[in-house]
């Protein structure tokens, strides 16, 4: 066996602590702010309508689940092995869900993001190569009613 300073109990609710609870509370707080009784911001402005926190929720959740699937299948054999490993991967945690540090926003706007602006790109070479004049006028008007996704403005990850 490892060497691991939290004896397996304190693991497991220092585990539901950082991992589940504190991001679960942070996400309701962020998605529902008048169930949670904040105040509107002084300058009147929605904190809803933030897209860098829905980016870091919402990718903080997918890596959670994603880490929780390979845990479960995979590393469950390792970590009793690994030195260190279950307080590693609350540090992680902390890291992803932070307030201070929004690790998961960061991870999501340092490396996702650019990979999706990249296959939009593909994506729209693609369509301009393979449609001819009158379906791409059909297809430019559709755009200009729905948007795209240079039409987001993203602001700070602040609320």
């Amino acid at each position: 066996m490892a060497v691991s300073l939290l004896s397996t109990p304190m693991y497991w609710v220092l585990n539901l602590v950082i991992c589940i609870l504190y991001p679960a509370c942070k996400t309701f707080a962020h998605l529902f702010p008048a169930v949670v009784g904040l105040e509107p911001s002084p300058s009147g402005e929605d904190p809803r309508q933030n897209c860098g926190l829905y980016a870091h929720y919402l990718f903080y959740w997918t890596i959670y689940y994603v880490y929780w699937w390979v845990e479960y299948t995979l590393l469950s054999f390792l970590m009793p092995y690994v030195p260190l490993f279950y307080e590693a991967k609350l540090l992680l945690f902390f890291w992803l869900t932070s307030d201070h540090f929004k690790g998961s926003g960061y991870v999501y706007h340092r490396y996702v993001m650019k990979e999706v602006l990249h296959m939009c790109n593909l994506a729209i070479k693609e369509v301009d190569e393979k449609l001819d004049v009158r379906n791409k006028k059909s297809l430019t008007d559709v755009a200009k009613h729905v948007g795209s996704i240079e039409d987001v403005n993203f602001r700070s990850m602040e609320c």
